[in-house]
């Protein structure tokens, strides 16, 4: 199995809150969809839950234009679960 996985999304205008900032949940959106789509495809099967998120701190605000970057890590594999790390960083206003 790959043990790391990343991907970059750009921050569009529907994608901002009132303040013009990214949406928590529009990340956590992402942070969920390419979890599911990175395990999908390791595993070979569409049948992907969440089962728990946890620890999540924002450090800044993305504004549009920026680029955030999700990296996965596969931090243990079990025979009915696998838990992921996930970092996300802002490439453009750090």
């Amino acid at each position: 199995m790959q043990q790391q996985y990343s991907v970059c999304k750009w921050v569009t205008p529907v994608d901002l809150n009132p303040n013009n900032c990214l949406f928590g949940g529009r990340l956590l959106q992402w942070i969920d969809e390419e979890a599911a789509l990175f395990l999908s495809l390791q595993l070979g099967s569409r049948r992907i839950a969440t089962k728990f998120i946890s620890s999540i701190e924002f450090l800044t605000a993305p504004k549009r234009g920026d680029i955030v970057e999700i990296n996965f890590s596969v931090i243990h594999v079990g025979n009915t679960s696998i838990n992921l790390s996930c970092r996300v960083i802002n490439k453009i206003t750090l």
